[in-house]
């Protein structure tokens, strides 16, 4: 039963690894290699916690096994904690002081750590039990790509990754490597071969994710987010970007599946309600998004993001947002957000002087609300005052860092400059604008 376990380990059908292991537990508790099978078993179906208990188990009965102090080390790295796996390695280099993938293993935590010196050193340490092993390789390539010597990096990964076709580690650094050298064929190569190799290595998923997405390829993109979904079912950034990529070809009701799972994983962060109020506005579910935002709006009363969320939603559901932006100023009178969501919808409702006065509010708490700014540049020029409307277009100018924010402001300035008579640079700065291309 130990081959049929492994095996299914090795096609990552861990379910049935699981079930042969816990059988084979049942009916040899007292011998260790059952429960370090179940532990295997354990740790690739994403039960941590569980498969550290049954390695303990499998520890108890054998505790001069060093490959099970090593495994349960490794399973302490997995979920970072460093201090833990180091004390396991060096228990399983007391066991055999010839370790190599102990070595390696401290190796790469010490690279974790920012540690160059160590790791060198143990590199050294590591060479002595088997120079040309593929783990050193893969060492050496962790040591060379930390120090920015991508080249080599690149160099060592392809030598390990030739040596051993198998070797998940130098194939996933490798298709890193390659992403960040912005060849993403190559990553999706080397990181489809780990993948097949490590089914539920998150790492490697995540890499593919990307390199999928870099060559603009969103049905696979979206195929390796599932896959990893399936081991990681409330993982926020998949949840997201599935929902993205779903909506992207139509598919609402899956994007709102998705959305509505995240939401689920933290109910009142923003970023989390942004993303469900985009899916549910354009899936016609803006209730939905409503009653979210209120819901959220009981635990945090304060958070200005929430707020303007809700009065964006508002208005497209009713026309008219004024009434939260009420509420919003009843709840919070000195945040600037708030101040200039009114004077915002002021000055689109044509109360041009209560506009201004909210904006005056807002930037006198901060000015950093460009809106705000944008609507006191506009009142100084319907009044006649177009130095100083470029006077803070210049200011707005220096803060502009993308590039729709400065084709804007770009657009204000020739405004301006023509209004004040002086067409030259008018003239250069609406062509100056025009080398802004927006995707």
């Amino acid at each position: 039963m130990s081959e049929q376990i492994l095996s299914a380990l090795r096609s990552g059908d861990f379910s049935t690894a699981l079930t042969l292991a816990n059988a084979l537990v049942e009916t040899s508790p007292g011998y260790s290699d059952p429960h370090y099978l179940q532990a295997l078993a354990l740790q690739s179906s994403g039960r941590p916690e569980q498969a550290l208990a049954a390695i303990d188990r499998a520890i108890a009965l054998a505790p001069d096994r060093s490959d099970y102090a090593m495994t349960k080390a490794l399973m302490q790295i997995g979920g970072k904690d460093f201090v833990e796996s180091q004390s396991g390695l060096m228990d399983a280099l007391a066991l055999n002081p010839n370790h190599l993938e102990a070595y390696v293993a401290l190796l790469h935590i010490a690279l974790a750590q920012k540690n160059l010196g160590e790791a060198r050193r143990l590199l050294k340490l590591a060479e002595r039990v088997n120079p040309d092993s593929d783990s050193v390789l893969v060492s050496k390539g962790a040591i060379a790509n930390a120090e920015g010597s991508f080249d080599e990096a690149q160099k060592w990964y392809s030598l390990a990754a030739e040596q051993n076709p198998d070797n998940v580690m130098a194939l996933a650094n490798l298709g890193v490597l390659h992403l960040r050298r912005k060849m993403p064929a190559f990553a999706e190569q080397a990181l489809s071969r780990a993948k097949a190799l490590a089914p539920a290595n998150i790492a490697v998923l995540r890499s593919l994710v990307q390199a999928h997405l870099d060559q603009n390829q969103p049905i696979k993109a979206e195929q390796a987010v599932s896959d990893l979904l399936v081991l990681l079912p409330s993982d926020r950034a998949g949840l997201g970007l599935r929902a993205d990529l779903r909506r992207a070809r139509g598919d609402f009701e899956g994007a709102l599946q998705d959305a509505t799972a995240l939401l689920a994983t933290k109910p009142d962060d923003l970023a989390v309600l942004n993303h469900y109020t985009t899916v549910c506005m354009q899936a016609g579910m803006g209730e939905s998004a409503h009653t979210a935002l209120e819901r959220a709006l009981t635990t945090k009363p304060d958070d200005d993001g929430i707020w303007q969320l809700l009065s964006i939603v508002q208005a497209r559901l009713t026309g008219d947002g004024k009434t939260v932006i009420d509420r919003w100023l009843v709840q919070r009178p000195n945040s600037p957000m708030a101040q200039e969501a009114l004077a915002v919808y002021l000055e689109a409702t044509g109360d041009l002087a209560g506009a201004e006065i909210a904006a005056d509010k807002s930037l006198e708490i901060s000015e950093a609300f460009a809106m705000a700014q944008f609507v006191k540049l506009r009142q100084e020029l319907r009044s006649g005052n177009p130095a100083a409307a470029l006077q803070r277009a210049q200011a707005l100018a220096t803060r502009a860092t993308t590039a729709e924010s400065q084709r804007m402001i770009l657009g204000w300035l020739g405004l301006i400059h023509d209004r004040l008579g002086e067409y030259p640079q008018a003239a250069q700065t609406f062509s100056q604008m025009a080398t802004y291309t927006l995707n």
